[in-house]
């Protein structure tokens, strides 16, 4: 059984380390391994076996989560940090958060001050037997609680690092995605600490953000939203960035455009909180084929992607996407099975009716679903319009937009497959992870 590397940093002597800065502090190898204690001795008075983690800083996850394995209790990630959802958790689980409001109902995540802590307060953690919920994403459902050890997100930093460590080196990552999935946990956290790089702890939200962060040369770690909302930020200049992508798919004419500021498309990393990553590509044209990592073996039944990782809990999961394996290893996203649903017995892709939709001149973006109150199967769909067709929409009305859009999607699909509700939105319900929220699309189309 091997030794988790994250709590070997509570037993290392190197405590002048600097490992993250938040807002321009330091933080170092001493600053963990004093809030670790310090979180340690108040919760150890509790008799709890887990600890829902509530924390929107990621140096306060980082410091509950190996506190919590340190007294040998599992921990709990919820990608939900909405003010209802934390209600829930505190009526289901012991919190800790870092969340001033909640004093009297949680254990808060504090600095102990400037006392020294011996590393003989910690203990070597056997990396197996530390566990991690994680949730889903919610874009296709409710979200769903996955198990993870520490080992299995040990191990997949380790492969990142054999994939990528040569390009990145000690780089320090910056980021514009949560740390409470798993993409945001490892590639913020997890994989900065194994290679020695220094993780910033400041979320990138803003043209002016990331900016002001391309002097350090960092890994930028994002999502497709964010990258093609960098086409919109005139003041973005050239510089020596390297940008990694998951959370959805990402458009060729994105990653072309993040090309020419940082001379390389970003990798996208393709995987799930079930199966961890699965492959990584650089869109250099739109052919452009996923290629596996090395510990992951993949096979398909009835076109649907099965893989087998030692990043997943049970070995081996059977994922919803259709794909083309091809003889070089290579394999070709074809689409989800989940939206293949059955209307008036007719097979309808809701993928490709979104497609379709796209490709009309008055649609900027759409999401389909199965209408959540309908009796029988119908479609339903939340339409982003274009800026003219706003202005058109807005001096014509619904009738003229249904009509228009009934027409240019006749040629195409099947009739009982047209949607019969349309809802105009500013944007398409996202989470955290920029992935679509099921959820608020079904409460969004009622």
């Amino acid at each position: 059984m091997s030794s988790s590397f994250l709590h070997q940093l509570l037993l290392s002597p190197h405590q002048q380390q600097t490992i993250a800065i938040s807002n321009g502090t330091q933080l170092t190898i001493g600053d963990l391994q004093r809030h670790c204690h310090a979180l340690i001795v108040r919760l150890s008075n509790l008799e709890t076996d887990s600890h829902c983690l509530v924390c929107d800083h990621p140096w306060h996850l980082l410091v509950a989560t190996l506190a919590c394995h340190q007294l040998g209790r599992k921990v709990i990630i919820p990608g939900n940090l909405q003010a209802g959802q934390v209600t829930q958790y505190l009526a289901q689980w012991s919190v800790v958060s870092d969340r001033e409001e909640l004093s009297e109902h949680v254990e808060l995540v504090q600095d102990s001050g400037r006392t020294e802590v011996s590393t003989d307060q910690f203990r070597p953690i056997k990396s197996d037997s530390a566990l991690i919920d994680l949730y889903t994403s919610g874009s296709s459902g409710r979200p769903q609680q996955i198990r993870k050890s520490l080992k299995q997100l040990e191990l997949e930093a380790d492969c990142l690092q054999s994939q990528f460590g040569y390009l990145v080196g000690k780089r320090p990552v910056i980021s514009s995605v949560s740390h409470n999935h798993i993409y945001g946990f490892l590639f913020r956290i997890v994989w900065p600490l194994h290679r020695g790089a220094i993780f910033c702890c400041d979320l990138i939200q803003t043209e002016q953000s990331l900016q002001n962060k391309q002097a350090l040369k960092p890994v930028f770690v994002s999502s497709p939203v964010f990258i093609e909302q960098m086409q919109q930020m005139p003041s973005l200049k050239k510089a020596n960035q390297m940008v990694f992508s998951s959370g959805g798919p990402l458009t060729f004419q994105g990653a072309q455009h993040s090309a020419s500021l940082y001379g390389e498309a970003p990798t996208e990393i393709y995987g799930s909180t079930e199966t961890g990553g699965i492959a990584w590509r650089q869109q250099h044209d739109m052919e452009s084929r996923w290629r596996p990592f090395e510990q992951v073996r993949l096979d398909q039944i009835q076109n649907h992607l099965v893989v087998q990782s030692p990043f997943i809990h049970e070995g081996q999961f059977a994922t919803k996407d259709k794909v083309a394996l091809h003889s070089d290893g290579t394999f070709t996203l074809q689409g989800r099975a989940d939206r293949i649903v059955k209307i008036a017995e007719k097979r309808v892709s809701l993928d490709e009716l979104e497609r379709v939709l796209l490709t009309s001149e008055l649609v900027a973006d759409a999401a389909v679903i199965v209408a959540p109150s309908s009796q029988t199967q119908r479609t339903a769909a939340a339409i982003v319009l274009t800026q003219n067709a706003q202005q058109a929409f807005e001096h014509q009305g619904k009738s003229w937009l249904w009509r228009n859009l009934r027409k240019h999607l006749r040629p195409y699909i099947e009739p009982v497959a047209i949607p019969r509700r349309y809802v105009v939105c500013t944007d398409i319900p996202k989470n955290q992870q920029s992935k679509r929220c099921f959820l608020q699309l079904e409460e969004l189309l009622q």
